[in-house]
């Protein structure tokens, strides 16, 4: 099965394709194997969602276009045979933006498809025990405090599985598994530098990227998760 990252509006949900690129790079080698689409919604119709007028139906489908064309490229780069008919052997992991009304400032929304409740603990608590980890290593290699997490590795930190419209229809309707992540903006947005990712959110992205490496049997060709992605590895079989 093979992995892709994608942000499919990249452009209003600021550096979700920052993330989805550095995700990409860290689990290929390759920035440029990320879905980065500079998504607009389309009167009440996101990109990744078909809609009712022909635009939106046109913009779903080039979108997931660009998902199956970065499919095949990932199963060629990793020796993963040829891609199956549709998008059955396709691991869809999608990084969105989300307004924060919960007060806590490391909000996590996740919802995801072709999981058992199972599968969703364990892919909780991994990007649970990342987290934990990166922020000891930030501490420690570079004198950092993440300041929203405890030592504990949660503090301010929330992750939920609610984000259930994504399952109902469009993209992740035609894969055969799949990952939906809503970011806070404290998760995705410096307040010194729009165009720059919070420690925190490096913090997070790096987690979640391993725990999915972890979850889907991949091993990291980037450097930068290597450690985290040894540790959940260890981790898991606790």
């Amino acid at each position: 099965m093979s992995v892709v990252i994608s942000a499919p509006h990249d452009g209003y949900d600021r550096n979700t394709g920052r993330i989805a690129e550095l995700m990409s790079s860290a689990l290929y080698g390759n920035p440029d194997l990320a879905v980065t689409m500079k998504g607009r919604k389309i009167g009440k119709v996101d990109i990744n969602r078909p809609g009712n007028t022909e635009e939106s139906k046109q913009a779903f489908e080039a979108y997931m276009k660009k998902v199956e064309e970065v499919s095949k490229k990932v199963k060629s780069k990793e020796g993963l045979g040829a891609l199956l008919q549709g998008y059955d052997d396709t691991f869809l992991v999608e990084i969105h933006g989300k307004k924060n009304t919960s007060g806590k400032q490391g909000y996590i929304e996740i919802a995801t498809k072709g999981m058992s409740k199972k599968e969703e603990q364990f892919i909780k608590d991994l990007l649970y025990e990342g987290v934990k980890f990166e922020k000891e290593r930030t501490f420690k290699e570079e004198g950092k405090r993440v300041g929203w997490i405890d030592e504990k590795g949660v503090g301010d930190a929330e992750i939920v599985f609610r984000a259930s419209k994504a399952k109902e229809e469009g993209s992740f309707s035609k894969v055969g598994k799949g990952i939906h992540v809503e970011l806070g903006a404290k998760l995705r947005v410096s307040p010194h530098n729009p165009d720059k990712l919070t420690l925190e959110g490096r913090c997070v992205h790096r987690a979640l990227t391993a725990a999915i490496a972890v979850y889907s049997g991949l091993t990291p060709k980037g450097k930068s998760i290597q450690k985290t992605f040894n540790h959940l590895q260890s981790y898991s079989r606790k």
